[in-house]
């Protein structure tokens, strides 16, 4: 009972670290396709 007690918290700060990568490269991603129209945009603008 101890030990799955312990499983579960791992098994949650490990949930928590992959949605916190998940979630950086989200924003990681949104940032450079947003910089990529802009800067398209700028291209045909011109």
């Amino acid at each position: 009972m101890h030990y799955a007690k312990n499983g579960e918290k791992f098994n949650q700060k490990a949930a928590n670290l992959w949605v916190d990568r998940f979630l950086r490269f989200l924003k990681a991603l949104f940032v450079f396709v947003a910089v990529d129209c802009a800067t398209h945009a700028n291209v045909f603008e011109a």
